[in-house]
């Protein structure tokens, strides 16, 4: 039975686009495979764990600049 896959979109700023645009291109890889990567490797490391508190706070004020 196929596997059926979820999209997400994520928004980047120009600059870290940009590099992983580049890093995407010396290897021959897609952007969406390093992103899903990224994601397998972030989700093994804390699957099982609580999110460091300072992570979530970076993480949040910097949604809170990005939206104003």
């Amino acid at each position: 039975m196929p596997t059926i896959k979820q999209r997400i979109s994520i928004n980047l700023p120009d600059a870290e686009h940009a590099q992983l645009q580049s890093l995407a291109e010396k290897n021959g890889l897609s952007m969406a495979w390093i992103g899903r990567r990224a994601i397998i490797d972030f989700l093994d490391r804390y699957r099982d764990k609580q999110l460091p508190l300072a992570f979530v706070e970076s993480t949040e004020a910097a949604e809170w600049h990005e939206q104003r």
